[in-house]
């Protein structure tokens, strides 16, 4: 027991959220999550698991206005508060997701080399999904798939993957400057930062890679965007994560945060400070100064954006 120790020393209440991507059944009325001893050096999470099991990394001191995602040397911490190695080079990965598989445990780790993996820590199996995967990335446990932004810096595509069968489809035609994917609750349908007018935006497209539609900056064209120097909306900055709960998108951009209703497109601004996450199995909460707290959607104070 001498590994097991409370890191935010607080319990997260647990609640079924709807809307969410995976399934919200609570399996407990309250979970904790745990880390290892004050002594360990791996303080740093990466990602919360379902079975109060993390992804943790040593914290780096990266340079004020360096926005370049760096290497985390990361270790795997199961539910027993025991520190795994990870199987790729020096164990340093971009980023990584743990979810479950079939009723196992599976981690999608995004290596220094930029392939992402899908590797099962109880059996030790793993396997290769694509390579040439941006960082961030998005997965639906339900239908089991992922989806990355696959390319070269600074273009990339959409690229679905089925994590059962290893399979691969293009979303989109051409790769442009791309960005933080998300799946709808339901797995059908992907949401991500696009930019084949020379500018970003949030597109939409289906899970067949049909039926790809622009959501924000309609009506600006890349010449009005160069001559007129027409202010665009807000879209989510490239390491940050959106949450699509029913039919809102949540998104971060610097330190301000948006929500888009997709019934009608109305891009807000909303009032509160820290980060959305997703903790599949238990719900959606936000994170503020090392305490997390359950999200209610409905208590956001929404200033609507005119632009």
């Amino acid at each position: 027991m001498k590994h097991l120790f409370l890191l935010f020393g607080l319990l997260l209440a647990l609640a079924a959220i709807g809307g969410c991507t995976q399934s919200e059944q609570p399996e407990a009325e309250d979970f904790t999550i745990i880390s290892l001893s004050k002594q360990n050096i791996y303080t740093r999470i990466i990602n919360f698991g379902p079975q109060n099991n993390l992804l943790v990394a040593k914290p780096l001191q990266v340079p004020q206005g360096i926005t370049i995602i760096p290497t985390h040397e990361t270790r795997y911490l199961d539910p027993k508060g025991k520190l795994h190695t990870l199987p790729v080079d020096e164990s340093k990965i971009f980023n990584g997701k743990i979810l479950s598989l079939d009723g196992k445990t599976a981690i999608i780790l995004i290596d220094k080399k930029k392939t992402a993996h899908i590797w099962f820590p109880r059996s030790g199996k793993i396997r290769k999904l694509v390579a040439s995967a941006a960082p961030t990335f998005a997965i639906h446990q339900d239908t089991a798939k992922a989806v990355f932004m696959v390319g070269q810096m600074p273009e990339y595509k959409p690229v679905l993957v089925d994590l059962h069968l290893g399979t691969t489809k293009e979303l989109v035609s051409r790769a442009t400057p791309s960005w933080s994917p998300v799946f709808s609750p339901q797995g059908d349908k992907i949401i991500f930062v696009y930019s084949p007018e020379s500018f970003p935006a949030l597109y939409s497209v289906d899970s067949k890679g049909h039926n790809l539609t622009q959501l924000t900056q309609r009506g600006i064209t890349a010449q009005t965007a160069r001559t007129s120097g027409h202010q665009l909306q807000p879209f989510p900055t490239g390491n940050t994560q959106p949450v699509w709960i029913e039919n809102s998108l949540y998104f971060s951009k610097g330190t301000d945060n948006f929500r888009l209703q997709l019934n009608n497109l109305t891009l807000e601004q909303i009032e509160f400070s820290g980060t959305l996450i997703r903790i599949p199995g238990k719900g959606i909460f936000k994170v503020e100064e090392g305490k997390t707290h359950r999200l209610d959607p409905n208590k956001f104070k929404p200033r609507r954006i005119e632009l």
